[in-house]
Parts: C-alpha cells; sequence; structure tokens
C-alpha cells in the first residue's frame, strides 16, 4: 500500500519556475475554454466550493513531538536550491524571505530561472526580469542572519547598466544575467542557514509529516461521478481534513481477477510512484478496500482535449503549444523506460490555467532491454501505431506515432479519415444474399489493413502482415495542415519506427523541428 507523494497538502501554490510553461497571457484561449459548457458530470457544488475555500483545521505534529525529524529534513533539504524546487519548500521559503524584506531578491531570482528556461528568450521575459533588477538594485538591503537592516545597498553595487546596453543592442543571450544572479542568489543563500532554524521551516516539517500519513476510504468523501471506463470509474473526492478536491479512479478487484490486468494496475502504479513531471498527471495517495484498488489523483478542472476538439479545430499557436506540454510528458515517461501506448485526446487534461497533464497509464509498459523487443497489442484504434498493431515490436517513437495523429486531429479537428473505408470487402451495406458467398472469399484474401482505422478487428489482418507489405498509411490533408504543421505530422507518421522523428535521439531531435523554432512557440520551455 502506497501512501502520499511528497507534495502540497494546502493547494498548489502556483509559481513562475523554469520546469513551466507559457506566458501569463494565457497563449492557449482561456476565454475558449471558458465558453465551452463542461459536462454536468464534471460540475462541483457551489456548497462545495465555498466549503474548500474555508481554511481547514489540521491537527499537526507539535515542535516537541518531532523530535529527531526536524534535523532529518534539515540533512535531505541541505541547499538553497533543494528546498527552492521543492512545490511546498518554495511556498515556505518566500514566506520567510518575505518577512526579511527580500521579496526583490527572490522575484529576480524567480524571473531569471523563468527566462533562462525558455527554449528561445524572448524580448517580454528579459525585460521583466531587468525590472525586478532595477527594484533589487534600489531597495535591497546589505542585512545580517538577523535580518536587521544595516546600510542601503547604492544603486551601482549591480552592473545593471551592462546589462541594459546588451538588451539595447538586442542581445537576448542565455547568460545576460549571470553576473547579477550570481550575487543576488548569493545574499538568498545566506539566509538559508537562518532559514532552516525558523518557524517557517518547522512549519514546512509539519506538512510534510502531515502528508506521509497513510490515507483511509473514511478520509474521503465523494462528490460526483467524472467518467466511466471498461475498468473501473473516476469519481471526484473530497478530502475531509483539508477539503481538497482530488480525483479517484476505482479498479474493483473483481475486474482484475476476471480480466487478468493485475499487472496493468500494478505497472501503472509503480510508475506513477516514480513520476515528477508538470505533464504527467500527479499520483498523490493510493490504497485499497475489500472491494477496489483506489488510486486518488490531483484534480484537473478543465476538462480534456476531447470535449474542445468537439467544439472544432485549434489553430496552429494552440495545438503547437500542446503538443510542446504533451512530448515533455511523453519525454518524462520515456526517461522512466516505460512506454504510454495510448495518446488519444480524452487521455489528456487541462488544468484551470490551461495546461497538459496526461492521464490515464493503465496500458503503460515497461519496455525491455535490447535486443528483445515487447509484441504485445494496446492502444486505441486510430491511434496505435503500425507496429504495435502488426506486433512487431513497442518502442518509445511508438508514442510519437500516436503524438503525430493527434496533431493531426487538433489542427482538422477530426481523426486521420481509414483510407481503406469503403473498400473492404462487407463495407457497402447493400449485399444480397447470392452475393453473400462471393463476398466471404473476397473477405478472406483481402490483405490490406490501416492503422488509421477505428475498428480492432484491424489487427486480426495486421497480424498477418509482420512486414508491412499490404498497409495502407495514405493521409489525406486539409488545406488548414500546411508548412511546418505538415512536415512535422509526415515525420512522425512513418511507418519504419527507427526512421521517425525522434526515432533515434528522442526529444532532442524533435525539438530541433522548425515548428517548435516558429512564431507560434517562442513561449515554449526547454525539456526539464
Amino acid at each position: 500500500m502506497l501512501g502520499e507523494r511528497d507534495g502540497e497538502e494546502k493547494g498548489d501554490h502556483e509559481k513562475s519556475h523554469p520546469n513551466s510553461i507559457g506566458e501569463p497571457d494565457d497563449p492557449v484561449g482561456m476565454d475558449q475554454r471558458l465558453a465551452v459548457k463542461q459536462p454536468q458530470t464534471r460540475t462541483i457544488s457551489s456548497e462545495h466550493r465555498q466549503r474548500i475555500q474555508k481554511k481547514p483545521k489540521l491537527k499537526l505534529k507539535k515542535i516537541e513531538e518531532l523530535g529527531s525529524e526536524l534535523e532529518a529534513y534539515r540533512k535531505k533539504y541541505a541547499t538553497f536550491d533543494e528546498i527552492y524546487k521543492h512545490t511546498l519548500g518554495y511556498y515556505f521559503l518566500s514566506q520567510y524571505i518575505r518577512e526579511r524584506r527580500l521579496t526583490a531578491c527572490f522575484d529576480f531570482v524567480n524571473k531569471v530561472d523563468v527566462y533562462r528556461g525558455l527554449q528561445k528568450p524572448t524580448k517580454r521575459a528579459a525585460e521583466s526580469a531587468l525590472g525586478a533588477l532595477r527594484h533589487v538594485a534600489i531597495i535591497q538591503s546589505s542585512a545580517n542572519a538577523d535580518g536587521k537592516t544595516q546600510t542601503r545597498t547604492p544603486p551601482n553595487a549591480l552592473p545593471v547598466e551592462e546589462v541594459v546596453a546588451k538588451l539595447k543592442d538586442g542581445r537576448l543571450d542565455r547568460d545576460v544575467f549571470d553576473k547579477c544572479y550570481a550575487r543576488v542568489k548569493e545574499v538568498l543563500v545566506s539566509f538559508y542557514t537562518p532559514f532552516l532554524k525558523s518557524k517557517y521551516f518547522v512549519r514546512f516539517v509539519q506538512f510534510m509529516e502531515y502528508s506521509r500519513r497513510q490515507i483511509k476510504p473514511g478520509d474521503l468523501q465523494s462528490l460526483a461521478p467524472l467518467g466511466q471506463g471498461a475498468f473501473g470509474r473516476v469519481v471526484a473526492v473530497e478530502k475531509r481534513d483539508t477539503r481538497a478536491l482530488f480525483a479517484m479512479k476505482e479498479i474493483p478487484k473483481s475486474v482484475l481477477r476476471k480480466h487478468k490486468t493485475g499487472w496493468m494496475c500494478l505497472n501503472e502504479m509503480q510508475l506513477l510512484s516514480r513520476t515528477k513531471s508538470p505533464f504527467v498527471l500527479s499520483l498523490k495517495y493510493s490504497f485499497h478496500s475489500e472491494r477496489a484498488v483506489h488510486l486518488v489523483f490531483e484534480m484537473c478542472m478543465g476538462g480534456d482535449l476531447r470535449q474542445y476538439l468537439e467544439k472544432g479545430a485549434f489553430d496552429l499557436k494552440r495545438t503547437t503549444f500542446y503538443v510542446a506540454e504533451i512530448l515533455l510528458g511523453i519525454d518524462h515517461i520515456h526517461s522512466l523506460e516505460y512506454c504510454y501506448r495510448d495518446l488519444k485526446p480524452s487521455n489528456i487534461l487541462l488544468t484551470q490555467t490551461g495546461h497538459c497533464k496526461i492521464s490515464d497509464l493503465g496500458l503503460v509498459v515497461r519496455l525491455p532491454k535490447p535486443p528483445k523487443v515487447l509484441k504485445h497489442v494496446a492502444g486505441t484504434p486510430g491511434y496505435w501505431p503500425p507496429e504495435i498493431v502488426a506486433r512487431t515490436g513497442t518502442y518509445p517513437s511508438s508514442d510519437y506515432w500516436s503524438l503525430g495523429v493527434l496533431t493531426y486531429a487538433m489542427l482538422a479537428g477530426k481523426k486521420i479519415p481509414d483510407p481503406l473505408d469503403g473498400k473492404r470487402p462487407g463495407d457497402s451495406k447493400k449485399r444480397s444474399k447470392r452475393r453473400s458467398s462471393r463476398k466471404a472469399k473476397e473477405k478472406s484474401e483481402f490483405k490490406s489493413w490501416s492503422p488509421f482505422s477505428s475498428h480492432a478487428a484491424e489487427q486480426k489482418v495486421a497480424k498477418k502482415d509482420p512486414k508491412m507489405k499490404y498497409i495502407d498509411a495514405t493521409i489525406k490533408f486539409p488545406e488548414s495542415i500546411k508548412g511546418d504543421a505538415r512536415d512535422f505530422i509526415e515525420r512522425m507518421l512513418v511507418i519504419d519506427p527507427k526512421k521517425r522523428l525522434g526515432g533515434t535521439k528522442g526529444l532532442k531531435e524533435i525539438k530541433r523541428h522548425p515548428l517548435f523554432k516558429s512564431e507560434h512557440s517562442k513561449s515554449l520551455v526547454r525539456s526539464p
């Protein structure tokens, strides 16, 4: 039985961070997202919304009860960067910094981290960091460890004008703020030792210890159904002590026994216990009851991509944004030596701020070491790659094929049409009894198949064609898909998985594609 993953129990304290994506001005069209009516099953009543806004009362350990745990956490988070990169640690560190009147320094370091993290540094991000630097140069105090202000730092103590000159020349180098960054961060780091002895660090430890408590079924209250799948259902739940909302996946044990899918559930749990990507749905708790296995995830209030695609196609900017975030999530899964295998619109959830989260990892599989090849069939018809349908292998690039299909769907508003639709024997509804025997013979001799078919039975034909001599992967592009977008899709949908974009060098190769160097992707960041 797994407990809660290390994380924030009070709620998400969002911050600009080098591992985040996008600009604050909502590049994916918040107005459009809010205009889409959500299904009734996803609606949480206003009564529950009011309840979660009330400050919960938690039974935290008292300082004297922490004992050796305080020292253990001080050793675990011995450096400034370790606590800075931790969501909950960042929150309490920022509170301490604010009390020391060094918020301007903290803000500058944060904005430079964002600037450095951009795939292509922008003038807007540079000006934001420069504004924070000027603020530091004016108000920064030279303070001792007790936080007592001694002398004002002269405005010329930091080489601000040097940075200004470089930016005026249009030099958006990644290292343009390095000198100032090093000096300002040195000030913040000097306060880290007293932070470890402060009430804020104690508070951090109290919440971390609270989050380690094992959850029980009685700790959660069911609110509303969110969805139903082949192997279970998903419901919105509220944690009674914190009033935090989560999505709980319930998998009946009887279903696991009947379909012999216990290994799939175990695979999902093992992978989720290791994932640390902002683009993969985070597992918060897991436990089992007498009748079911329960996986408790963070709640994504923005719905899924399928809901929005039902309203029509996306523009290139929005699509590129989503593709970039999905790629980072997929790359993280691959880095843990797993293949996702079920990339499709309904499995991509959106947060309230419009960012992507890959969900439903029930079909993930651990990739064997070469030369061994996994030939297990899994996925969704129309999105699965040819090598999986034909049972010739499963590779990291198998997920890239599915992403190519998904990219087409986002830009066209529909899946890639089946090129064999209407050509298979028996496709015509008007058949006479006299012709039925002839049709049956033709059907048995029909060897062509397509990975774009929505019929699960297509795998039976594909299995007989391991060399893919009879595959038909013809793609008809609408006029709306052209240029870099079309090239990206075509290179993702190469039949040979090794020749596919990313087939040999993964994300490193994909992010060099012109699609991610265009005007539509200036706000995208590098891989974490």
